[in-house]
Order: C-alpha cells, then structure tokens, then sequence
C-alpha cells in the first residue's frame, strides 16, 4: 500500500495571511469577513488544539485573539493557567486580553483571573468582563452551543 503523502492545509497559515481589512473602515459583511468567518469555522471543526497553542503567541494580534478564543471554544482546560498569565501581562493587546476574557467564559474557569482583570481594568471592555463572570458562574455551557452551531 502507498503512503499517504498529501498534507493537510495548515489553516494557522492560511488564516494568518487572511485579508483583515482597514480595521477602521471595515465592512462587516464583506467579502473578506466572510472567508475569515467560513475559515475559523474549519479551524475549529479541526478540532485539533496543537496549532492554536503554537499561535497563542502569534505575531499578528488577528491570530493571536482567535487562537485565545479557538482553545475556549474547543475546551481546552489546560490552557486555564495561559489564559490567566495572558490576562495578567500588563502588555497584553486588547484584542488578545478580550479574548482570554471570552475563552475563560467559555472554559467556565478562572474566575480569579476574571475578576482581577476587573480590578485592573488594562485587558478587556467590562461588558466583556460581566459576560464571562456570569459564563462561569452559570449552568449553560455556551462554548457547547458554539461548537454545535
């Protein structure tokens, strides 16, 4: 029997060279939103965790946030304690800090991260705080309704 030598897309990659647009002009139901949308719906179909871990600390903050995400979405319990450092770094971007905020809601853990987040006010919109405080304090398991969808 011959092997298997076609390789499967690397989806990070693709993703990473996706068109994100004039962050301040963007149409959001372009053209280029929709094959980002129809693309992150593969990537978490893939149902594979390695490749979001590897673009944790992506250099395109557009990867970077939808990694964060993706691992929430996927349940990946042992990203809780990265998630928590992420939110801790003074540095961290806002689109990557919304992001740890929304994963740990969607983990429904972390909730000493959450909330010192709140206290320091430098990671994420409070309305995004409110949300995944009452995520992981609630019995609904929203990362599930996402995947489903």
């Amino acid at each position: 029997m011959a092997a298997d030598n076609t390789q499967k897309p690397d989806l990070i990659e693709e993703y990473r060279n996706a068109d994100f647009g004039d962050l301040q002009n963007t149409t959001v139901l372009d053209d280029a939103y929709r094959n980002r949308i129809a693309l992150e719906f593969e990537l978490i179909r893939s149902d594979r965790i390695e490749p979001f871990m590897n673009a944790v600390r992506d250099p395109n903050r557009h990867v970077r946030a939808f990694a964060i995400s993706a691992l929430g979405i996927l349940g990946d319990f042992e990203s809780e304690g990265m998630m928590a450092e992420l939110l801790a770094d003074p540095d961290i971007d806002s689109m990557a800090g919304g992001a740890a905020v929304q994963a740990l809601g969607w983990l429904k853990r972390g909730l000493k991260a959450v909330q010192s987040a709140r206290a320091t006010l430098r990671t994420a919109c409070p309305h995004l705080l409110d949300i995944a405080e009452r995520q992981i304090n609630g019995p609904i398991d929203h990362a599930a309704m996402v995947r489903e969808a």
